[in-house]
């Protein structure tokens, strides 16, 4: 196994909390020296406010989100198949966008930050300042579907 990058992820759910409530984030064991917690909610949709754009919550009195514990050098695939598995989605990898706003920009109006490759997913994975990941699953139209499986 040597030159291989080890996989550990680890999940904690925190059935819902109510909105606009900030869950507690309890470690409950021991982190090895590179891991690291990220929080993904899978549930809700980004959407322009007053002239920013913020992240609504599908139900909007109840939020749920996922605690997972992964490696520094994760891999990308194996991070968003960490995301897919541990959130129950039921899509394929290339349907789904994983985005944050950026602490800095909160109240700005600037677009969520998209991680979509390794370069990404690296640059917010050695960020200190990690907001949640929200995560959303594009849907495609039937007609779309055709013309892929044409090609």
């Amino acid at each position: 196994m040597e030159g291989e990058k080890s996989l550990s992820v680890s999940s904690k759910f925190y059935s819902r909390v109510p909105n606009r409530t900030k869950p507690k984030f309890v470690q409950t064991e021991p982190l090895m020296e590179e891991s690291i917690i990220t929080a993904v909610d899978c549930y809700g949709e980004w959407i322009e406010k007053n002239n920013r754009f913020i992240w609504r919550w599908k139900d909007d009195a109840m939020s749920e989100l996922v605690l997972m514990t992964v490696q520094r050098d994760i891999l990308y695939n194996d991070f968003v198949n960490s995301i897919i598995s541990y959130c129950g989605l039921n899509c394929q990898p290339n349907d789904l966008v994983i985005s944050y706003m950026h602490k800095s920009f909160e109240n700005q109006r600037v677009l969520p930050f998209k991680i979509s490759n390794q370069l990404r997913l690296g640059a917010y994975l050695s960020d200190a300042t990690r907001s949640v990941l929200r995560v959303y699953i594009v849907e495609k139209s039937i007609a779309n579907e055709n013309v892929e499986q044409d090609q």
